[in-house]
């Protein structure tokens, strides 16, 4: 069963891409959402869908507190 996580205090620089790398360091990545603006600006957070839950809780441990994202979150 996948799980969808949000992640927010993410960096403006911040693509899709960028964030699927991270995330699938720790499991197995579905689909990645980064929410922007009108304008195309990153309001900042984003959505991240793992294949399990367990992958999912890896992602929660490796980066919650962490500055991977660019800054602590």
């Amino acid at each position: 069963m996948d799980k969808t996580l949000c992640i927010d205090g993410l960096p403006q620089s911040m693509t899709p891409d960028d964030l699927r790398n991270i995330c699938a360091e720790y499991g197995s990545v579905v689909s990645v959402r980064v929410i922007k603006d009108t304008y195309g600006v990153s309001l900042g957070y984003g959505f991240v869908k793992m294949a399990t839950e367990d992958d999912a809780e890896h992602v929660i441990r490796a980066l919650d507190g962490s500055d991977r994202l660019g800054f602590p979150i």
